[in-house]
């Protein structure tokens, strides 16, 4: 199934949609399996959250018709897929400034058939990017359209035997990978970056710091990942990975990261 919707209807975004000028809007990539979408009610939220954030003109009739159609499309599917909700912000005028009385959202749906990679199960091979993250508070884990610094983070080590890199912040802080969370075990305890600064509030790693209260989120510091034991990489589509090497250095796969990706039901 390959499925392409603007409103609700087939179609195509305008040319002068602030989502394509300005990344102007937010997005939700969610799996699909068994005919059933992977922690709806959070993507769910997240994206509420980033409406409110940008100030988006997106109604509970919109959000209620956006469910509909996406149950349409999606209950009777029972091969895995990927869904993309994007939500941008339509042109009101020429500039960065928008009337907030006069605007509204153009929503598309994208469903494509989806192949988790092998090296999810195997484990992930990982480097420390040098492009930094972007830094502002006001975008601090908000899943907006604008991600430029995971292209040029991911396209600055171009290896195609590394499966993720890594990004930090100007002060040499960890902050995520270019397409997920990262959590690594320092000594006997786990910790995942804080992302108070920069970063994407994911919703695996909501999940496993809501049921797991003993992983520390922290300040994690580029020079103290050498004496990293074991890590992995989370994300929506792939799960649980486990990380096997960081910056070259082997890591093992530590009998935790089962029992966090079972307690989720992460496998597929």
């Amino acid at each position: 199934m390959d499925i392409q919707l603007i409103n609700g209807l087939p179609g195509h975004l305008p040319l002068d949609n602030r989502g394509l000028a300005y990344g102007d809007g937010v997005f939700e990539t969610i799996l699909l399996k068994n005919g059933r979408l992977q922690f709806l009610d959070q993507h769910l939220n997240r994206l509420l959250a980033g409406v409110l954030r940008l100030d988006l003109a997106w109604t509970a009739t919109q959000q209620s018709e956006l469910i509909n159609d996406l149950k349409k499309h999606t209950d009777s599917v029972q091969d895995v897929h990927v869904v993309k909700i994007m939500l941008t912000r339509k042109a009101v005028g020429r500039g960065y400034a928008f009337n907030h009385s006069e605007q509204s959202v153009d929503c598309i749906i994208q469903i494509k058939p989806y192949t988790r990679p092998a090296w999810v199960m195997e484990g992930a091979i990982v480097q420390v990017a040098t492009i930094f993250a972007s830094e502002n508070k006001s975008l601090a884990g908000l899943k907006h359209l604008n991600r430029l610094d995971s292209v040029l983070a991911r396209a600055s080590i171009p290896d195609a035997n590394v499966n993720e890199v890594l990004m930090q912040t100007s002060k040499g802080l960890l902050v995520e990978g270019s397409m997920s969370n990262v959590f690594l075990l320092n000594g006997e305890n786990w910790e995942t970056p804080n992302i108070k600064d920069a970063g994407v509030a994911g919703i695996i790693r909501a999940e496993l710091l809501t049921e797991f209260s003993d992983i520390k989120v922290c300040d994690i510091s580029l020079s103290s990942i050498e004496g990293i034991k074991a890590g992995f990489i989370t994300n929506s589509l792939i799960g649980i990975a486990p990380i096997v090497s960081l910056n070259g250095k082997t890591l093992n796969h530590h009998p935790d990261i089962f029992r966090f990706s079972d307690r989720l039901s992460l496998t597929c």
